[in-house]
């Protein structure tokens, strides 16, 4: 992709091809999980979300688990839905076909474990902007509502469950998100701008946006931009998916470990990190990205 910043008709009607297919088959895939849910489970979501985390039950745990599989799901119905629209090999155009190497891989989750202080310090900075009363009071109850469900997830997090926690709050939307966010909507993005940083900045935006977590937004879109970035750099989609699989995977870990009454460390879902760790992880940063930055290319991510 070129660094000249034409804008482009076509990248345009393809990003709003993108959103549009991805909005539809949620909203289908949300209707399915709404219809399918009660009959199996004899209780509807909305029923579900009112209970108290100390009372839910095994058998709502696992209906709360098994609507969260149509969220990726759908998300990857869109992607593939998109390039069939488009006419083009899904594989080659969300970059799933393009293997890893491992020196690179060791490289990017050094970068993870680097900017995990950085993304402390953004949700600490987060969580102090000031918001109008009514926006703050739409905002808080749309975070509420994402750390309910969530906690309602977790409520049953050992043996089996952990196995499906790991599934379907790790493994299977760090694939459908990366596949959409990465694959395909940061490629139209950066097309319809001409700019590969743009179609970067724009996709994680939208990537942190439509997780409804206002308080949360400035750490959603930074730690997405490392992974649109680290994307461009290697060429292979598989890089995001795994370092998205592993920050996943930390607040299920987290979380397993305090109810086993461990200390869960900077894991802990209220863990905080002094300026020394932030200042720390701002040099190791920098100095992984340079590294990288010194063995790979800059790719063409254009396409017609």
């Amino acid at each position: 992709m070129s660094n000249d910043r034409n804008f482009s008709l076509e990248g345009l009607s393809h990003f709003l091809m993108a959103i549009g297919v991805f909005i539809v088959v949620l909203m289908v895939f949300a209707f399915m999980a709404q219809s399918i849910i009660e009959p199996i489970f004899g209780i509807s979501l909305a029923e579900i979300q009112k209970v108290g985390i100390e009372n839910i039950t095994v058998n709502q745990g696992l209906a709360i688990k098994f609507a969260q599989f149509f969220t990726p799901f759908g998300i990857l119905v869109s992607s593939l839905i998109f390039c069939t629209i488009l006419k083009t090999k899904f594989t080659s155009f969300v970059g799933i076909q393009n293997r890893i190497t491992m020196p690179l891989l060791g490289l990017s989750v050094l970068l993870l474990i680097a900017i995990m202080p950085l993304i402390a310090g953004l949700l600490e900075l987060n969580s102090k902007v000031s918001f109008p009363a009514d926006l703050s009071e739409i905002f808080r109850e749309a975070e509420d509502m994402n750390n309910n469900l969530y906690a309602l997830m977790l409520k049953h997090n050992s043996g089996i469950h952990l196995v499906v926690n790991f599934f379907l709050m790790a493994l299977l939307p760090a694939i459908s998100e990366e596949v959409f966010f990465r694959g395909v909507l940061m490629r139209v993005s950066a097309k319809m701008t001409g700019n590969i940083w743009s179609g970067i900045a724009i996709s994680s935006f939208i990537f942190a946006l439509i997780h409804l977590q206002p308080y949360k937004f400035l750490a959603m879109f930074f730690i997405a931009f490392m992974f649109g970035y680290l994307y461009y750099r290697t060429g292979s989609l598989w890089i995001p998916i795994v370092l998205h699989t592993i920050n996943n995977s930390m607040a299920i870990i987290g979380s397993r470990l305090e109810n086993s009454g461990l200390d869960a460390g900077i894991l802990a879902e209220d863990a905080t990190l002094g300026w020394p760790w932030i200042v720390g992880g701002l040099v190791a940063t920098f100095l992984l990205i340079w590294v990288i930055q010194k063995n790979t290319d800059d790719l063409d991510f254009s396409y017609e």
